[in-house]
């Protein structure tokens, strides 16, 4: 009679594939952790890098797609033309994190210890499985430029919620319920799903080229963003609160 999901995508799922559909379907999002905006990337005394830093967390599975972020990056390495327009914006690195581990972790590991650039100095740090609270803390004390999760297929990631709660732009594929994550935009790129690496690449080049006010108000957005529509805290008190009135 009575079903309740995570994101409008799954209420349409179940409207679509169950006959009879339940008579009541509502959507009650998820969240992440609470915390308040003190943290690397909203810090009134952060200043422009010459680092780009670009951060990943997930399973390392094939349904994840870990590996383009990497093809992305040699791509970005063979691309003078890219490389020229970032070198003169004053960027002399960039620099990947990913946390989470799977089958294809020691693939990936071999394919990042593999890539050699001499146009550009990149460095690559797969983490591999990472304590969650230890993950967290990299977000609030280091921050980071950009979150990619480029899946085939999603729910409503949690990831990307943590992600802009620490005021962190995403680019992300445009499948499940992801694009009900972006709200209060500009605050990344939804990307198709089918995305290449050599379109990945074009998406990175394009938020690294944009100007440092731009960038500042997207981190302002991502964690707004959050505040409003995806603190768990929040959610999770407004959803037992309407349980209670059943």
């Amino acid at each position: 009679d009575f079903a309740i999901t995570v994101s409008n995508n799954g209420a349409s799922d179940i409207k679509k594939n169950y006959n009879p559909a339940p008579k009541l379907i509502e959507t009650w999002h998820l969240g992440s952790a609470h915390h308040n905006r003190e943290c690397a990337n909203l810090s009134t005394e952060s200043s422009q890098s010459n680092i780009s830093n670009i951060v990943s967390c997930s399973n390392v599975i094939e349904l994840k797609r870990v590996g383009l972020i990497l093809n992305a990056l040699k791509e970005f390495s063979s691309n003078k033309e890219d490389l020229k327009i970032i070198k003169e914006r004053g960027y002399n690195s960039i620099c990947w994190t990913h946390f989470g581990g799977g089958p294809l972790l020691e693939s990936l590991k071999k394919g990042a210890d593999d890539f050699v650039s001499k146009e550009f100095d990149f460095k690559i740090d797969i983490k591999g499985a990472t304590e969650h609270s230890d993950i967290l803390s990299f977000y609030n004390d280091r921050g980071a430029d950009l979150f990619i999760l480029v899946s085939r297929s999603e729910g409503i990631p949690v990831s990307i919620m943590e992600a802009f709660s620490y005021g962190i732009p995403v680019i992300a594929n445009n499948v499940g319920g992801v694009s009900e994550l972006f709200r209060n935009c500009p605050l990344g790129y939804l990307v198709d799903s089918g995305i290449t690496a050599q379109e990945l690449e074009n998406q990175i080049v394009d938020f690294i080229k944009l100007p440092a006010e731009i960038k500042k108000q997207m981190r302002e957005n991502a964690f707004e963003n959050w505040a409003e529509n995806w603190d768990a805290e929040k959610n999770y008190s407004s959803f037992a609160q309407e349980l209670a009135a059943l």
